[in-house]
């Protein structure tokens, strides 16, 4: 067995840390630990011992049941490579090795650390402490924007993750001074039961509710909320078990990755998770998220695991899709945020769904309460970071509030602060990652603007600096030829938009902006913006841009802040579900010229876009893209024109031999808000949507809720109609008389 020395180690660690050999703990490695607790074993001194001494502690366990992260490992052991983090979300291990001297990324170790079952233990292979913060570490590649290097950034990141790794308690201190390593004996993997039975009462209630899913009433959804280890997959996968013993035929799983529902199916069927593919006599099928959607498939049950990983728009699609349905999502996942998940989630099944059901399972089953790496990895990735409380922040106004500048150096020495920033960004959006927290406290091209409230954080806006690059490599841009790491609305402008001058003006990227959820609807967000605007141009910044997932909501905030549409993603992206929208507001007389370039090119070419590429964008955000504006200066209604309109709205000449004039007029409608006004939001959507974008007519009929072709043609007919009695109302009587007489 491996004992570690009782003595202290000699050598001092970083300035203001001078206590640290006197609060470590050295317990030997051997001595029983509360059963079912997952140990963590920091090994510091040089690589080569390690690597060595990790060989040691590892011993003969079985290599299968070892997972090593970083660029090389000894004895032949499997490496895993830091691409594989997502499929790591349904492994499990006896042994994680977390070689830092590779990259100490904070998405790996949070996708590491959760593969460790109870009894097992995780190893880190860490340079002295005193040394760390002072190395480049390979990981800050992922956020070096150029012409930055891991070499040039900040290491505020690893010098708090010194802090508190040398604050806790039970971690096991392993330095190369040290003796006595022999192999650790961790109990191995245990084999599934068969039948598989509930282990806790919140397990059990989780499968009642599942079942109740499907003998229930219809449109019931259920919404099932957990941290990793307590049992969430695995409750599915019983329940699903069960399900298919009494009688269920087809129960379709989907995750927004194949590995994170080897759990489920292990407890279901006893195997690995099967091909993915329509196979209707299994009764249990994996089925990706964007498959379920290309088709339509028929399932007593759908299961919907890590569900706030998958875009929130196609969520809300396999809601209308299925009227039995469970989402199962991880509270504090390292992928996304099972909070802010629910905060925009739950609105929808309110909307949609008012009978579903939310259940929170919260005794761990993978490892025991008080597990010192769950801790650990709480602390290290501010997993459990949250806003400040509501009713302190009750009374905050826009005159009230103080709005200010800070920088990532105050975060690093003010914890309070970060856990409530954190905590906001994490409520705020879907996506957020511990790579996030990294790049709060190390991007060298951010700035974190926060509006507080009486000392409390309410709002934030973070801001990344782009552009500034000469005429050369702007030059290489617009071709294609360099994609410097970052910048992405100024390479946008250049590339997608065609403006080969764009990359030489400076932005400010707004990469989020986040309002306390208890204080929206005051103008605080609005007021932030106008005070990044304000720094930015004090900061001589030619123009400020926004990229995001285009949502009607968003694009309306954004437009109340003189933010107007420039691009729009030709498909929609994996993150989000939607098609990206990029936004600018111009500061500087530099860019003025530039925007209006935008924004031109922008309303020429979105009409043959919307024919082609964008055939499938929501007709409701086509209008809020236009924001009243014409698409085209060549859009002039002749004589014909307004004769074939008149025709078609009064007459029975058919909708295709009069395209042309309706295409015409419908360009003029919608850059005119009062005509827009006059139309139902049915109106509107059929004729963008036939019109404009040319959607199949089952698709329109669809869209519009109409029976079929006829009565579709009857609503554009009705439409036209309203349209030109507003805009000519002398021609249409003088064309009534004529048909008439």
């Amino acid at each position: 067995m491996a004992t570690l020395a009782s003595k202290r180690p000699c050598n001092s660690f970083l300035p203001g840390t001078h206590d640290f050999c006197a609060r470590i703990n050295f317990e030997p490695i051997d001595k029983p630990m509360q059963r079912h607790h997952r140990r963590i074993i920091a090994l510091c001194g040089t690589r080569a011992w390690g690597q060595a001494s990790a060989s040691l502690l590892i011993g003969t366990h079985p290599h299968n049941d070892i997972v090593w992260v970083g660029d090389t490992a000894p004895n032949g052991l499997p490496v895993e490579p830091f691409a594989r983090r997502q499929q790591l979300l349904g492994d499990e291990y006896g042994i994680a090795v977390i070689d830092a001297w590779s990259g100490f990324d904070p998405d790996q170790f949070g996708a590491v650390s959760g593969t460790v079952r109870g009894g097992g233990a995780l190893l880190l292979l860490l340079p002295p402490l005193d040394e760390w913060a002072a190395r480049p570490d390979p990981a800050q590649q992922r956020i070096a924007v150029w012409p930055h290097t891991p070499e040039t950034l900040p290491n505020n990141f690893i010098e708090r993750t010194i802090g508190i790794l040398s604050r806790h308690g039970s971690i096991e201190w392993l330095l190369q001074d040290e003796t006595g390593i022999a192999p650790l004996t961790l109990p191995l993997k245990q084999a599934a039961t068969t039948p598989p039975a509930f282990r806790t009462p919140d397990q059990r209630q989780a499968i009642e509710a599942i079942h109740h899913v499907v003998h229930g009433h219809r449109r019931r959804p259920l919404v099932l909320m957990a941290d990793r280890g307590r049992g969430k997959s695995a409750a599915l996968g019983i329940a699903a078990a069960q399900l298919i013993e009494s009688g269920a035929h087809h129960i379709i799983v989907t995750a927004p990755h194949r590995n994170a529902v080897s759990s489920l199916f292990e407890h279901a069927i006893g195997t690995e998770v099967p091909p993915a593919g329509h196979t209707p006599n299994a009764p249990l099928q994996f089925i990706p998220p964007d498959e379920l959607l290309r088709h339509h498939y028929a399932c007593d049950l759908l299961l919907i695991d890590e569900a706030a990983a998958i875009p929130a728009p196609m969520l809300e699609q396999l809601l209308q899709r299925h009227s039995r349905i469970v989402f199962a999502t991880t509270v504090h996942g390292y992928e996304g945020s099972g909070r802010g998940f629910a905060l925009r989630f739950f609105k929808t099944l309110d909307a949609e769904t008012p009978g579903w059901r939310l259940l929170e399972m919260n005794e761990p089953i993978r490892w025991a309460a008080n597990d010192p790496l769950e801790r650990l990895t709480y602390d290290l990735l501010l997993l459990d970071a949250a806003p400040v409380a509501d009713d302190l922040i009750a009374d905050a106004t826009t005159e009230n509030t103080h709005y200010e500048t800070i920088e990532s150096v105050d975060l690093k020495h003010n914890d309070a602060l970060l856990f409530e920033l954190f905590g906001l960004l994490v409520l705020a959006h879907y996506r957020t990652t511990p790579l996030d927290l990294r790049q709060l406290l190390d991007s060298p091209n951010l700035s974190i603007h926060v509006a507080r409230f009486q000392n409390h954080l309410v709002a934030t806006a973070i801001t990344l600096r782009e552009g500034g690059f000469d005429s050369a490599l702007a030059a290489q841009i617009y071709s294609g030829e360099r994609r410097p790491r970052g910048h992405l609305a100024p390479q946008s402008l250049a590339f997608h938009c065609g403006l080969h001058d764009a990359p030489q003006l400076t932005t400010e990227r707004i990469m989020r902006i986040a309002v306390h959820p208890a204080i929206q609807k005051r103008d605080i967000g609005t007021v932030l913006l106008k005070q990044v605007a304000t720094h930015a141009r004090n900061n001589h910044v030619d123009y400020l841009s926004a990229s995001f997932g285009a949502s009607r909501e968003l694009l309306r905030f954004w437009q109340s802040s003189m933010f107007l549409p420039v691009r729009i993603g030709l498909t929609r992206e994996t993150s989000s579900g939607s098609h990206s929208a990029l936004l600018m507001r111009p500061l500087s007389a530099a860019a003025m010229p530039l925007f209006t370039r935008a924004r031109r090119r922008f309303l020429d070419y979105l009409p043959l876009m919307l024919s082609d590429p964008l055939r499938d964008l929501d007709p409701r955000l086509v209008g809020d893209l236009l924001n009243g504006e014409l698409l085209s200066n060549t859009n002039v209604l002749d004589e014909d024109d307004w004769r074939d309109l008149l025709s078609f709205a009064f007459t029975q000449r058919s909708f295709e031999t009069c395209l042309g004039a309706i295409h015409k007029l419908t360009r003029d409608a919608l850059a005119n808000p009062l005509l827009m006004n006059e139309l139902t939001d049915n109106e509107r959507q059929l004729l963008i949507a036939r019109v404009l974008q040319h959607q199949p007519w089952s698709e329109v009929n669809d869209l519009c809720k109409t029976k079929g072709k006829d009565e579709t043609v009857k609503v554009l007919r009705q439409s036209i109609q309203r349209i030109v009695q507003m805009t000519a109302p002398e021609r249409v009587d003088q064309f009534v008389r004529e048909i008439s007489g």
